[in-house]
């Protein structure tokens, strides 16, 4: 399912879905100001990311809880370039693995849990996070401040990850901070 286009100030609930075997991402909610309450969906077997959550922007929000993400490609929950307020509470991601890469040798792809990427404030609290072929969390902001048309995404920026319970992630890799 794609949520995608600038909703402005709407709120939106997605509460108890399922989703098997999507060809690409189970989920994604992508731009605008809307406010997104995503409660006690199962996304499992997605070709790509189970839960997308891409430029969100303030003054909307967007709360994932108790949802259920297995065996996602590439990223079990992707957190992009939002100036939205989002958390992601009691949420179970697991069984993240490297799709089939190609000429890329299969190495250097990556597989994560959760990966949150140049964005304003994000809470990651309370999840069971376990199973993920590269890590559980990752946490990068190499971008932050240099969007030319998105002056939202510059500032101080705030990620809280905490409460969290990993296991088996790749490496014993549970949480990677990058650039922050």
């Amino acid at each position: 399912m794609n949520l995608v286009g600038n909703l402005e100030t709407s709120t939106i609930s997605l509460r108890n879905n399922s989703s098997t075997g999507a060809g690409g991402a189970g989920l994604i909610i992508a731009e605008g100001t809307a406010t997104y309450a995503i409660t006690g969906n199962t996304i499992a077997d997605s070709g790509g990311p189970g839960l997308c959550l891409i430029d969100l922007e303030s003054p909307g929000s967007a709360r994932a809880e108790n949802n259920t993400i297995t065996d996602a490609v590439g990223i079990g929950v992707e957190v992009l370039r939002n100036s939205a307020e989002v958390e992601l509470l009691a949420n179970t991601i697991t069984g993240t693995s490297v799709a089939e890469v190609g000429p890329i040798d299969r190495d250097a792809a990556m597989a994560y849990g959760v990966a949150l990427f140049d964005s304003k404030a994000t809470t990651i609290r309370n999840n069971r996070i376990q199973e993920n072929e590269s890590a559980g969390i990752l946490a990068d902001m190499t971008d932050w401040g240099i969007y030319f048309r998105r002056p939202d995404l510059s500032g101080d920026s705030n990620v809280v990850v905490r409460e969290n319970t990993y296991g088996s992630n790749g490496g014993g890799r549970n949480l990677v901070l990058q650039n922050i």
